[in-house]
Parts: structure tokens; sequence; C-alpha cells
């Protein structure tokens, strides 16, 4: 934290900054941008290809598409898809 934001304490820095929306703002950059590498995937991307129940992967899909962020394809195998509701 440190490092990029020139601050170690995160709950100080949180506190001081409460009304500019910063934990959303860093909790963003963390999931979505964050690399530890060039090449290393984004943890939203590790959390996709290890896999989550259906709406989860729908809805960080949703907002990885939606985020602006210079994001690298990532090959991924098809979410799984429900099975049709049967009428009674």
């Amino acid at each position: 934290m440190e490092r990029y934001l020139n601050h170690d304490d995160p709950e100080a820095l949180l506190r001081r900054h409460e009304q500019q929306g910063v934990l959303g703002a860093y909790a963003s950059w963390g999931v979505l941008e964050y690399r530890a590498t060039k090449k290393s995937p984004t943890h939203a991307e590790k959390m996709l290809k290890k896999g989550l129940p259906q709406p989860q992967t729908l809805l960080l899909r949703a907002i990885m598409e939606a985020h602006p962020h210079d994001a690298r394809p990532l090959r991924l195998r098809p979410h799984s898809r429900p099975a049709p509701a049967h009428a009674a």
C-alpha cells in the first residue's frame, strides 16, 4: 500500500479520505487492475479461472467489461449454464 499510495496505515488513510470513496476505489483497483508483475493475472482473473458460482461469475464479468481499464483477454473455460427449468 505504501508503494502505491505513499501511506502505510490503511485505516488512517481510509478515515482521512472517507468522503472521497477511497475504499471503493482501492478495492476496485486491487481486484480489477493490480498485477504483481506485468504478465501476472489480476485478482478478478484468478477468481474467474478458479471458478465461481454462476451469478458471481456473470456479475464479475460484467464489472470487468464495464470497468475502464486496459484489460487483456483471458482464456477461460466457458461458464456453465443452468439447466432449463421444466414446466410442471
